[in-house]
């Protein structure tokens, strides 16, 4: 698991589902945020999504976000098209 401080927003986040934080991680590295190639993210890349997650009221289970791995074994949070365009309060507007 990772640190304690991380631990407060992994908890958070499983308990607005309602699954334990430490499912939530597996479910995380394992299911929503699953590589192309099958690898998985570590625990440092999911909690640097988490806090994107965190700060834009993402859900990631509805494809909300996307994580990226990046060149030097870090990662990219990518917000959904459909969701960026949703709190533009102008999208769509003339």
């Amino acid at each position: 698991m990772p640190s304690n401080e991380n631990n407060s927003l992994l908890i958070r986040f499983a308990n607005q589902y309602g699954i334990e934080a430490k499912k939530a991680l597996h479910i995380l590295q394992y299911g929503v945020f699953r590589q192309p190639d099958g690898s998985v993210l570590t625990h440092e890349q999911i909690m640097v999504v988490m806090v994107v997650v965190d700060q834009y009221k993402l859900n990631p289970f509805l494809k909300e976000i996307y994580a990226l791995p990046d060149k030097r074994g870090g990662v990219i949070p990518v917000l959904s098209i459909v969701r960026a365009a949703q709190r533009n309060k102008t999208c769509g507007k003339k």
